[in-house]
């Protein structure tokens, strides 16, 4: 029988105060309740479970992925600026007074220049994980669908909730009922075995939100080849339309999603993103979809690949090395 040792909880807290804003905006009640809004819905998360550890990770207002690529997020502030009625100044400063009240020996906040919540979330993720610890993340970046995992012996999960007021989702990774038949519930009231509380957990969430399962190879490799518009990246490769040479089209998630289906039939193996071996099988199959030649495109596409990879899949081998020690310092 395997056993879950605990979870460890991580919140985005980015991604609660930007809906927390944006909800109350439109209703006219930023200012008399943003505050009250954040401490209430992190009170709930608190109640979800009995959490082994607790995480608030926070953006840095800027990014260690601008030294590779300035236009990184660069149509974010572009929205930002246009929502004139929403006073910033006002949204952080009440944003940094509630994470100043919300620390204390169980809750752990953190933040460093230049590292993003996605680079913690991974960190903290894959440290739970070689600890033996089940992790739930709230946080709406489908990025972070690549982290989705889960084994056996010793048996651990990791949950991806997006909290939505409207339709929440909770990502799972495929396979995870595999996990689910080797917990046995364990009737002794004086065991630790936390197999009954983790489950009830798990149906509690699936029975209030969307299911969506994830296969995270697939999910990762789609995001590399079609880009990110949120974060304002290109796909690999952009060619100009039939009717109008000035108009380019790139490849969107509908054709990533064929060029996954080729590569599989050629080549069934597990992709190790952070190598490049799988950047060579997949170039051709890219240059057959977009029907250019590797004359003219090769070098673009193979460029491409790699600053996409660097950019969106969330390893310490693209971290620059003073990113990586002051991410290896939090304890």
């Amino acid at each position: 029988m395997s056993e879950i040792k605990g979870i460890d909880l991580i919140i985005d807290t980015n991604y609660i105060l930007y809906r927390s804003v944006y909800s109350l905006v439109a209703i006219d009640s930023l200012f008399g309740d943003l505050e009250n809004v954040l401490e209430t819905t992190f009170k709930n998360y608190l109640s979800k479970y009995h959490f082994n550890k607790i995480y608030m990770v926070s953006d840095s207002k800027s990014s260690w992925r601008k030294r590779i690529y300035p236009e990184y997020k660069a149509n974010r502030k572009e929205l930002r600026d246009k929502q004139v009625e929403i006073d910033w100044e006002f949204v952080f400063k009440t944003y940094d007074t509630f994470k100043s009240k919300l620390k204390n020996n169980r809750i752990v906040s953190i933040e460093a220049p230049n590292i993003e919540g996605d680079d913690w979330i991974r960190y903290i993720v894959n440290r739970s994980n070689g600890e033996g610890y089940s992790t739930l993340y709230v946080a709406s970046d489908k990025d972070l669908n690549q982290l989705l995992d889960f084994r056996i012996e010793p048996a651990w999960m990791n949950i991806q909730w997006y909290d939505n007021f409207k339709n929440g989702k909770i990502y799972l990774p495929k396979g995870y009922e595999i996990l689910l038949s080797e917990l046995e519930d364990d009737m002794d009231l004086f065991s630790t075995n936390e197999n009954s509380d983790f489950k009830q957990l798990l149906q509690d969430l699936m029975d209030k939100n969307k299911v969506e399962v994830i296969d995270k190879e697939q999910s990762l490799f789609i995001k590399i080849i079609s880009g990110d518009t949120g974060d304002n990246i290109d796909s690999v490769l952009k060619t100009p339309t039939l009717t109008n040479p000035e108009k380019f089209m790139g490849i969107g998630e509908a054709g990533a999603l064929k060029i996954w289906n080729d590569f599989k039939t050629f080549y069934p193996y597990e992709i190790r993103f952070e190598k490049d071996e799988w950047l060579a099988d997949v170039l051709p199959l890219i240059l057959r979809h977009k029907k250019v030649d590797k004359e003219k495109y090769g070098e673009t596409v193979e460029s491409n690949l790699k600053l996409n990879r660097s950019l969106i899949h969330l390893h310490e081998n693209y971290l620059p090395q003073d990113i990586k020690d002051s991410i290896n310092n939090v304890r």
